[in-house]
């Protein structure tokens, strides 16, 4: 059984669970969670900080697979939840399909078939969607548009980490079952 970050919980609903689910690559503590409140036990947070995570991330090429990781995870963790009444992580696949794949998609698709202008599309809709997050406030002062930025371009790792795990997932399914 794997040990939560921070967390504490009664011992006999987490073992009549049989604990963390250790096939996870991330999003164990939510998945937990989900079964927990499947089976009738209630969830609280503490609304205050309690740790901090030091991924020791320098280089952009380390925040950028740790998003396609936490894609990855998305994925994962959604279908181990998909049977329970609040299956976890789907607005977040949709918005990283959305914004990754289908907005750039269909500006691509459009600027081949009508006007290069079409690709100012997505650029536009990206842009406008920094915008709101930013001014939706919430972060410490003169983090707002970077946290907006980052938040949006996280999409194509996220998504590139859905894509993998899909794609095992069809391997490891094709090779089981034929």
């Amino acid at each position: 059984m794997r040990a939560a970050a921070i967390s504490l919980m009664r011992a006999d609903a987490v073992r009549a669970l049989g604990g963390f689910t250790d096939t996870l690559t991330a999003g164990e503590e939510p998945e937990l969670c989900a079964r927990l409140r499947a089976a009738g036990w209630r969830v609280w947070r503490i609304d205050a900080e309690m740790t901090r995570h030091d991924a020791a991330m320098l280089r952009f090429k380390q925040w950028w697979w740790r998003a396609v990781r936490t894609g990855f995870g998305y994925a994962q963790a959604g279908d181990a939840t998909a049977a329970l009444p609040h299956p976890l992580y789907r607005t977040e696949v949709k918005r990283a399909q959305l914004w990754a794949g289908i907005i750039p998609f269909v500006g691509v698709a459009l600027a081949l078939l009508a006007h290069p202008a079409f690709l100012l599309l997505p650029v536009a809709a990206f842009a406008a969607q920094v915008a709101r997050i930013a001014l939706r406030g919430g972060q410490p002062r003169g983090m707002a548009w970077p946290h907006a930025f980052f938040t949006m371009l996280a999409k194509f790792p996220e998504l590139q980490g859905v894509i993998r795990y899909r794609r095992a997932r069809h391997l490891t399914s094709a090779i089981t079952y034929k």
